[in-house]
């Protein structure tokens, strides 16, 4: 059973759309390192690709989840616990 404590803690977490975060993540991967339309690798595209990419296991796991079952869902990566992440589903079918 899960305590009142662990599920007010899950209720303040940041949840991301995966499908947001997969389309971010093909973007980035689109760009080219060098020559025109590559990425200006200011301190805050850096900051977003690296954010992005260490969502992108979790974003790939919540978006399978939410197609197999019917569901859209929302994942928070949690590192301080014994699991890597949470998913949200919403019940209501696509």
């Amino acid at each position: 059973m899960v305590s009142r404590i662990q599920l007010n803690y899950w209720k303040n977490l940041e949840f991301y759309d995966p499908v947001q975060i997969l389309r971010v993540t093909k973007e980035l991967e689109a760009r080219p390192l060098y020559g025109s339309g590559a990425l200006d690798f200011d301190k805050n595209i850096q900051r977003t690709a690296k954010l992005t990419l260490e969502k992108l296991d979790t974003a790939l796991v919540s978006y399978l989840l939410g197609e197999y079952i019917g569901v859209e869902t929302a994942f928070a990566p949690v590192e301080s616990l014994d699991y890597d992440c949470i998913v949200r589903f919403n019940m209501t079918r696509k």
